[in-house]
């Protein structure tokens, strides 16, 4: 009896479009197995597309590891030009009076880093985004800059180039949104959770909410 054509390891890797709507979604299928052993699939965005095909990376792409990014397979006649403003593939900013001159601010910021340790902020972070250490550091450059300066976030990003940050991300606006759209309401009770834990009878514990 002849056998199937063996399943090639690399299609879940193969990005297809997935429209819904008048949405066009950058895509991979991926399957989970149920109790019952069958399989489940769905997909998984990666970013959108153009009508002009050009993709648009997204939270998912935009979290992902170099190499989860590395094994994606996209077809050959995307656009991709968009992946080459993807700060986190650029060099972080520099102040620099001379061309090897690589010093930066670093002291408020070291502080609270100390601060986030030691009140455990960091390790509940990393706890409720599943050990996201990117995600977990550009949270806590957004939670610093308020506190060291007086400014709105559409500064931050030049901020990043004069002060050593935890984030490696350029974090402008569209950055910014990425980061708050990916945080579920979910992530932000769990993280109430794990604050409470830490907090002694005769301790308060107040979350902004905003």
């Amino acid at each position: 009896m002849a056998l199937g054509r063996p399943v090639n390891k690399d299609t879940q890797y193969k990005v297809i479009v997935h429209t819904l709507g008048k949405h066009r979604y950058a895509s991979t299928k991926v399957f989970t197995i149920g109790e019952d052993g069958k399989k489940r699939y769905s997909y998984k965005h990666w970013g959108t597309l153009d009508e002009s095909n050009r993709f648009h990376p997204g939270v998912n792409y935009f979290y992902a590891s170099n190499g989860e990014r590395d094994k994606l397979i996209f077809p050959a006649d995307w656009d991709m030009s968009d992946l080459s403003e993807l700060s986190s593939t650029r060099r972080r900013g520099r102040v620099s009076y001379q061309a090897e001159d690589v010093d930066r601010q670093y002291g408020a910021t070291w502080l609270l880093d100390k601060v986030a340790e030691e009140t455990g902020v960091k390790d509940d972070l990393l706890k409720v985004l599943e050990g996201n250490n990117e995600m977990v550091n550009d949270i806590l450059t957004m939670a610093y800059f308020p506190f060291i300066e007086n400014l709105s976030y559409n500064q931050l990003s030049q901020w990043q180039k004069e002060v050593k940050a935890p984030s490696e991300h350029e974090l402008n606006s569209v950055n910014i949104t990425r980061l708050t759209q990916s945080i579920t309401e979910k992530n932000r009770m769990d993280l109430f959770r794990c604050r409470a834990k830490r907090v002694s009878r005769d301790e308060l514990c107040a979350v902004d909410s905003t």
